[in-house]
């Protein structure tokens, strides 16, 4: 008598097929995202998983292509996905209840937005939106946790990221008060330039005075004096850094202590 195999074999084989066809759509999805001189992922976090911690995520990853403006998390709101970076720059806002904001840290292919989760906080204390036009990996929040929770390197990596967050943190609040616009200017304009790697940024001057907490003539003054120094280029829409070094001299300490610890985290 001949035996066949049961039906639920077939369903395996089939399912199993659907999930091999599901990964390579999403690899091939995510060439976009990937450093042109390498095969591995620009996100720092996101390249250093080891092959094996890489596939496993793409099942529940999707490549996000964000636009300048777009908002990933209100704050007060629940974080079902994190967004991994790999280029353009998000913003962090605080803001009050009269709708006045501040940005108090910046999020760049160095790492991801939503963070917060990883400290077992379910809601966003902050607004992140997308200062920057970039690309990015969504990858839903209870995968990463258990890969956190089971992955020692990674999840002394994403600790090390959070100290790195909470520095930005600190040195915005202590910038925001004690230092001139001019200093507070130079430090966002130099920081920025770390994160996207280049001395073009496309940015507009009212978005920067939101970023920086000023009306937009202050911001309009101050971008002008720099321009007049031959520090920076302004046209419309763009801010291009002409002479970095003497940006850094008109800086604070501020910029210098978010850089270190930002040069620090990246070469892990």
């Amino acid at each position: 008598m001949a035996h066949f195999p049961p039906e639920e074999n077939s369903l395996n084989h089939s399912t199993s097929a659907l999930y091999y066809c599901g990964l390579v759509c999403l690899h091939s999805k995510w060439g976009q995202h990937l450093d042109k001189r390498s095969t591995q992922p620009r996100n720092c976090i996101l390249r250093s998983l080891r092959t094996e911690e890489y596939k496993r995520l793409l099942a529940f990853s999707k490549p996000v292509t964000l636009s300048t403006g777009d908002v990933l998390f209100e704050a007060g709101d629940r974080i079902t996905d994190f967004y991994f970076l790999h280029s353009g720059m998000a913003s962090l806002l605080s803001t009050t209840e009269e709708g006045a904001t501040i940005e108090v840290g910046m999020v760049g292919y160095e790492g991801f937005v939503g963070a917060d989760l990883v400290l077992k906080t379910n809601r966003m204390p902050y607004r992140s939106m997308m200062q920057i036009p970039g690309e990015a990996t969504k990858i839903k929040a209870r995968p990463l946790l258990d890969e956190f929770d089971k992955n020692l390197d990674l999840r002394n990596l994403v600790l090390q990221y959070l100290h790195l967050v909470l520095t930005q943190v600190s040195q915005s609040a202590v910038c925001n008060r004690f230092h001139t616009l001019e200093e507070r200017l130079c430090r966002w304009l130099l920081i920025s330039r770390e994160i996207i790697d280049s001395d073009e940024i496309p940015l507009t001057q009212e978005l920067l005075s939101q970023m920086l907490g000023v009306a937009r003539t202050g911001v309009t003054m101050t971008a002008g004096i720099l321009q007049q120094s031959g520090l920076i280029r302004y046209r419309r829409g763009r801010i291009t850094i002409l002479d970095r070094e003497a940006l850094a001299d008109a800086s604070c300490e501020c910029y210098r202590i978010v850089k270190q610890e930002f040069d620090r985290f990246i070469k892990c």
